[in-house]
């Protein structure tokens, strides 16, 4: 019978590690409590002292997107925010900054996480809805001289694998809830195509049903960004978190 050999654990080397992990959490947080305000803080200055006609907002690597292609593509000026939104108060925030400013903004950007704005109001609905209507909705009515282009960010494949099976569902919903009365008022909103085919039993959005179609095989973006299934079959209802 072999002899099991149990290496002594180095209670120096555990608190190490420990401390290692102290540092990193430390170092973690203080760059959300310093480098995110300060870039907040540098953005409303731009937005207050510069000349432009255009804002891109984003709740997704907003240094992803470079600020030049505006003049060379568009023909217009623009301000390409580089804190990250958060949540539909952040965003009201920077879009009174940008309107109550000198210029007239012509053409406004925004990038939305749909799941990220449902953990923001704290999945419930009322608040959801409130903070649609008053911190959005309110300035597409405002200034309906402006043209608001919305673009749905999509999460990795990756990002799936991480998260529920329900998320799914709910991310489909809160873009159906997101874009119905943006459409309604003009508002241009495009869903990103998905970064990888998600292979899924799951239910998705048909527009102007207010259902679910049950779909066997993979979710994709149709060329208008409408959400359909592969191979549709029988209705379902909604089974979502979010406005059930």
């Amino acid at each position: 019978m072999k002899k099991t050999y149990r290496f002594p654990i180095n209670p120096i080397v555990g608190i190490k590690t420990v401390f290692l992990l102290l540092v990193i959490l430390a170092a973690g947080i203080l760059y959300l409590k310093i480098q995110e305000p300060a870039k907040r803080s540098a953005d409303f200055t731009r937005l207050q002292q510069e000349s432009y006609q255009g804002v891109f907002f984003s709740m997704y690597a907003p240094e992803a997107f470079p600020e030049d292609i505006y003049p060379t593509y568009m023909g217009y000026d623009a301000v390409v925010c580089s804190h990250r939104i958060a949540s539909f108060s952040d965003l009201s925030d920077y879009l009174e900054t940008a309107f109550s400013s000198d210029n007239e903004v012509t053409h406004v950007f925004l990038m939305l996480d749909p799941l990220l704005l449902w953990d923001s109001s704290l999945h419930q609905n009322a608040l959801f809805t409130a903070s649609l209507e008053e911190k959005l909705l309110a300035y597409v009515d405002t200034y309906a001289g402006a043209e608001f282009t919305v673009i749905f960010s999509t999460p990795s494949l990756a990002y799936w694998q991480s998260h529920a099976d329900d998320d799914l569902d709910t991310y489909c919903n809160v873009i159906r809830i997101l874009a119905a009365p943006q459409e309604q008022r003009g508002v241009k909103c495009c869903r990103r195509p998905l970064h990888h085919a998600v292979s899924t039993e799951r239910c998705h959005a048909v527009p102007g049903d207010g259902k679910l179609q049950q779909s066997g095989a993979v979710f994709r973006t149709g060329a208008a960004g409408s959400l359909f299934p592969c191979h549709l079959s029988r209705p379902v209802r909604l089974r979502s978190r979010i406005f059930r």
